[in-house]
């Protein structure tokens, strides 16, 4: 749990107003008129919670919840699409400490069980519903939020000790690899516990692989992350005399063995089996990939500074290289040529298959691209610059807004070309969607269906053209040109008409009175709803219903 504290800290995290902690609560059922009761039926404030948001389908209370992230969660469990237990399902694999309180029709055993299995706070029928009940369920959940932030709370003040030593840690280090061995260092080395009395050295690195990261986390993980991956390696060096673990700034972990020579110990496998388990303890803890290079044997605390840059330079010469762990060996400095390789025309081909909307072609361009730098030896680094260049004036190209520097980043700091190749392939699939041709995708009615799908789903929400094309990782002015070429009709036009032929069946059947109608529909205006429905049918609601 240290490993990760950060994650859980944040989740917890309540507004603090005087001395009282402030949780934030969501309230989560289709029938409106039964949220607005809810919010009136307790002094909320007075409990300690904040209702952030409502929500009125189990689709727009999953957004609702990536968005606000409420930490108590109040939800009917009758509802269309997803029902409760499976909407609080899926909040959990968001947030594993969210408290739930059910709320239902009517008792059904194998919905109660179902609750208990998820840990639900509580399952309450709604028609015995009453303030004092809820009142009590809540207070129960609330003391559970209590107790985690106070656990958390004295996390964080161990994890601020270590964050202490490890600022000593790397002043230490700085001062090591600068060549200092003064007394005044070997003080502060002790101060930290890292006293190297034998001559006998052995170092390595061990780095990210960014695209395993990317896949699993965010980029505002990427500390507390670093911070697992030290600790790990950390706490598995305890076992071994001699073995230090130093990061440093970029999240690099330095590993530094200090043994004697013995004939009945082979040092070298000792350091390998160690890191072996770093490798092991890593993916299944923080499920990424790491890369680690090895030095030779050396010797004096002198030599750390010089060593630790040739293995830097080495895990830079492997680059084209698919190895996760390679030892220096008798390894030379690589030449490389630095040259530009992209040149106008390669450009060119780049952009026009962008603007064709055909992501697998520009996949298979930057296959090729890679494979030849690697046969003509342009450098590491001029590689990925001109790539990470080539992505940026493609996004461009289809105008796309979103954030982009997170990828950068990664992509530059990528050790190995197959991790360049799997960043781009999921960047060119972020930005224009599956690499099947993105004009096929609107030259087949199943995609047609695959919009209809989504936007019954999501069918009390406002959607947009802007919207639908962020669901399919299109640029909208693409989506929208390729939409009207298909059906004939731009897609405001489509979702008003599927959304009153619903509307006009809803009326028929009785379905409840128009605003509640119009509510579910995700028309909050009841005087533009009836204009929008006398558009697609000819009358106005109570017309059509009389």
């Amino acid at each position: 749990m240290e490993l990760l504290w950060e994650e859980s800290k944040d989740r917890l995290t309540a507004d603090v107003e005087g001395s009282c902690m402030i949780y934030r609560m969501m309230l989560v059922d289709d029938d409106v008129p039964m949220l607005s009761y809810l919010e009136q039926l307790l002094p909320w404030d007075e409990l300690g919670l904040r209702i952030t948001s409502s929500a009125c389908s189990s689709i727009q209370a999953l957004r609702l919840f990536k968005e606000m992230d409420p930490q108590l969660v109040i939800t009917d469990i009758g509802l269309p699409q997803m029902d409760g237990v499976e909407l609080a399902m899926e909040m959990k694999k968001i947030n594993p400490d969210v408290r739930i309180i059910f709320l239902t029709c009517h008792e059904d055993f194998s919905y109660a069980r179902k609750a208990v299995q998820i840990s639900a706070d509580d399952y309450l029928i709604k028609d015995e519903l009453t303030s004092v009940k809820l009142k009590e369920s809540v207070l129960k959940a609330v003391s559970h939020l209590d107790e985690m932030t106070s656990r958390l709370e004295q996390l964080s003040d161990r994890i601020e000790i270590q964050r202490h030593k490890n600022l000593l840690k790397q002043s230490f280090m700085k001062q090591v690899l600068s060549g200092d061995d003064s007394d005044s260092v070997k003080k502060l080395g002790l101060r930290i516990g890292v006293v190297w009395k034998k001559s006998d050295f052995l170092m390595a690195h061990g780095m990210f692989d960014y695209a395993s990261f990317a896949a699993r986390y965010s980029f505002k993980d990427l500390p507390p992350i670093r911070f697992a991956l030290y600790n790990i390696a950390e706490n598995l060096a305890l076992a071994i005399d001699g073995m230090s673990v130093f990061q440093d700034e970029d999240g690099t972990i330095l590993l530094i063995y200090n043994y004697e020579k013995n004939l009945a110990v082979n040092a070298c496998e000792r350091f390998g089996r160690y890191i072996d388990q770093v490798h092991r303890a890593v993916q299944q803890y923080i499920k990424v990939r790491i890369r680690v290079v090895v030095s030779n044997p050396f010797q004096g605390v002198k030599s750390i500074g010089s060593i630790h840059s040739r293995l830097k330079q080495y895990d830079s010469d492997l680059y084209y290289d698919s190895v996760s762990s390679a030892v220096m060996q008798d390894w030379k400095p690589a030449e490389w040529l630095r040259t530009p390789h992209m040149t106008t025309g390669v450009r060119a081909s780049f952009l026009a298959a962008a603007r064709e909307g055909n992501p697998k072609l520009l996949l298979d361009l930057f296959d090729k691209s890679l494979a030849e730098m690697k046969e003509s030896r342009v450098s590491p680094s001029r590689g990925r610059s001109e790539c990470s260049q080539m992505i940026r004036m493609i996004e461009f190209e289809l105008g796309y807004q979103g954030e982009s520097e997170s990828f950068h980043y990664y992509f530059l700091h990528a050790g190995r070309i197959e991790e360049s190749l799997e960043l781009i392939h999921m960047r060119i699939e972020h930005v224009m969607g599956p690499t099947a041709d993105s004009v096929m995708m609107f030259s087949k009615t199943p995609r047609l269906k695959v919009i209809e799908d989504y936007v019954i789903e999501h069918i009390s929400e406002n959607i947009t053209a802007v919207t639908m094309a962020s669901h399919l990782f299109l640029n909208p002015n693409y989506f929208s040109r390729y939409f009207k070429k298909l059906t004939g009709m731009n897609f405001t036009d489509y979702v008003h008409s599927l959304k009153m032929d619903m509307a006009a069946q809803m009326i028929k059947n009785d379905a409840g009175k128009i605003e509640v109608i119009s509510m579910k529909l995700g028309y909050s205006d009841r005087t533009y709803f009836s204009k929008v429905f006398k558009k697609y049918n000819g009358v106005t609601p109570s017309e059509y219903r009389h």
